[in-house]
């Protein structure tokens, strides 16, 4: 889910701003760390919320599950 939240706003992002006539340098300004926007870590929040949620309500989860595996064969 994170993979696909992230694609289609990186899509929603670059199609509305081309849509509207905005030229790259103006868009790529908004993804620069060094000049102090969050952007980029926005982004990055997308794609990594569903694994550390999911690490953090379930941290035994795979554990258990491979070792239910291992004792069925």
């Amino acid at each position: 889910m994170g993979i696909l939240w992230s694609s289609l706003t990186l899509v929603f992002e670059w199609g509305g701003s081309f849509a509207i006539g905005r030229p790259v340098h103006e868009i790529l300004v908004g993804w620069n760390i060094f000049r102090g926007y969050m952007w980029p870590y926005v982004l990055l929040a997308y794609l990594l919320s569903n694994l550390i949620v999911g690490v953090t309500l379930h941290p035994r989860r795979k554990t258990i599950q491979k070792a239910a595996v291992t004792a069925g064969h």
